[in-house]
């Protein structure tokens, strides 16, 4: 038996028989993986037919955060000109802070600052973009496909109540601090001693927390620029660097907070023949 590495904190167990299953989760993980990565260890057995559909729920189970950031990215974007229209329409909004959640398929709004009526006006707003409506369902929805994978793994009884896991992700996810987290996972690690900003001029704190329609807009607009690489980087001693950056804020494993069944352990559950 060999021990496979397949990124940081994680390793398949196999039999030099099946060392194909090690090569089939590094090719479809190993790229993705970070020191933050949870620890999993995968048994590889000589049930190889029931083995490799373990290995490829899991494969999909642990991508799943991938469907969810690009769900995010969608629902940010969708989410701006809604926040332009309740800035003009309602300028002393804009700098209301609030947050919002799926809802048994609508959208929620939450906030500690504004008055019920103006909560169930920008409700109102924001069920009514469609594009909207239609990422935060589809976030909702990968959510609660990447617990019941989980569960299918590890044989959790959690699988027989759909609706209790649903309603558990419309309350595990606000998507502002979603847009957040992601940014916050974007930059770790990253050297940031000297500053960032748009082609405009416009500044980029990728610490911003969007909270606000304003906020939003400008968390917006940053990671659009990211995305497409239009970053101008200003060094420490003065020297000015474009195109340094580019990348997906949205596009980590590890921004979410963890949704899965509680389990006492980390080993898949692959069957195994003595």
């Amino acid at each position: 038996m060999s021990i496979t590495s397949v990124g940081t904190g994680v390793s398949v167990l196999a039999n030099q028989p099946d060392y194909s299953l090690a090569q089939s989760v590094q090719s479809q993980l190993g790229a993705s993986l970070d020191s933050t990565a949870p620890s999993v260890t995968i048994l590889s057995t000589d049930a190889r037919a029931d083995n490799l559909a373990a290995v490829a729920t899991f494969v999909k189970a642990y991508g799943m955060p991938l469907q969810m950031g690009q769900d995010a990215s969608h629902a940010m974007e969708a989410l701006e000109s809604t926040m332009q229209s309740v800035i003009q329409q309602r300028p002393d909004l804009a700098n209301a802070t609030f947050d919002f959640q799926s809802d048994n398929g609508h959208i929620k709004v939450m906030s500690s600052t504004m008055s019920a009526k103006d909560m169930a006006w920008l409700e109102g707003q924001l069920n009514s973009n469609k594009a909207l409506s239609a990422a935060v369902q589809s976030f909702h929805d990968h959510a609660v496909e990447g617990y019941q994978l989980w569960a299918s793994l590890d044989g959790s009884a959690a699988t027989s109540d759909p609706a209790a896991i649903s309603a558990a992700a419309d309350k595990k996810f606000s998507f502002m601090d979603v847009f957040h987290r992601f940014s916050q996972a974007f930059v770790r690690g990253m050297d940031r001693s000297g500053t960032f900003s748009t082609l405009e001029g416009k500044p980029i704190d990728f610490d911003l927390s969007p909270t606000t329609a304003q906020s939003l807009l400008s968390f917006a607009n940053a990671a659009k620029a990211v995305k497409q690489g239009s970053v101008l980087y200003v060094d420490p001693a003065g020297g000015s660097h474009y195109g340094v950056l580019k990348g997906d804020i949205f596009g980590s494993l590890y921004a979410l907070p963890d949704f899965r069944p509680p389990n006492d352990h980390n080993t898949l559950g692959l069957s195994a023949k003595a």
